[in-house]
């Protein structure tokens, strides 16, 4: 799907949008971050994780992973019942301000800028001798120009496919989308553009798309 390109799924987005929410922590944290900040917040605001990531999900909200689907979707060490956990306190800004949970709040937002605008999410850090939130906010204009160098590789595939098929964008009758990254509206938009063409196939759930037509080939 990616053409030889590994370095281009939702992982990749998920750590580029990690180093934008890290550059923020480390601008509001302030110079006690540097010194020592993410193993006092590992240590003093992270007292309810366990082993693995895995939390109590009451300390997220009454039944939030239910609630919003978020039951096997999983994002830092752990399975199960552990990472829906630690997706519910990414959610609920419960996660300390370290690198790992840094790493969950981007894939959070990353989720939530499929629909939005503007997302805004939060970890706790320790300064001070308190647990206080960290505001971190990105938007799609953000995403987009933070995350750039991956963006400018998204199309790439597509051209040596049809290079290959000997194809123009014209003789393409519909295009099916494949995988959890091509939720994010920037990827849409450029696939869109390159093909000249005004609808994609959104009607199958990205996720699922290679069971369904394997399926599809077995009947």
């Amino acid at each position: 799907a990616t053409h030889g390109d590994d370095r281009l799924g939702g992982a990749d987005f998920d750590h580029c949008l990690a180093g934008i929410l890290g550059e923020q922590v480390a601008a509001k944290a302030g110079p006690e971050w540097a010194d020592g900040g993410a193993e006092n917040a590992e240590k003093k605001c992270g007292q309810g994780a366990g082993e693995g990531g895995t939390v109590d999900q009451k300390q997220a909200g009454a039944d939030w992973g239910e609630a919003n689907g978020e039951g096997d979707d999983g994002i830092l060490a752990g399975e199960g019942q552990g990472e829906a956990n630690t997706a519910a306190l990414a959610a609920a800004g419960e996660l300390p301000c370290v690198p790992s949970s840094v790493r969950a709040i981007g894939e959070h937002v990353k989720k939530a800028l499929s629909s939005e605008a503007k997302v805004t999410a939060s970890c706790k850090a320790y300064i001070d001798d308190t647990c206080v939130p960290v505001e971190l906010t990105v938007t799609q204009e953000g995403f987009h120009r933070g995350c750039d160098e991956l963006f400018s590789r998204v199309m790439k595939p597509v051209e040596l496919l049809l290079e290959e098929a000997n194809m123009d964008p014209k003789e393409i009758d519909e295009v099916v989308l494949v995988g959890g990254s091509s939720r994010i509206p920037h990827v849409r938009s450029l696939l869109k553009k390159y093909l000249l063409i005004d609808h994609l196939n959104t009607e199958i759930d990205p996720d699922i798309t290679i069971a369904v037509g394997a399926a599809s080939v077995v009947d």
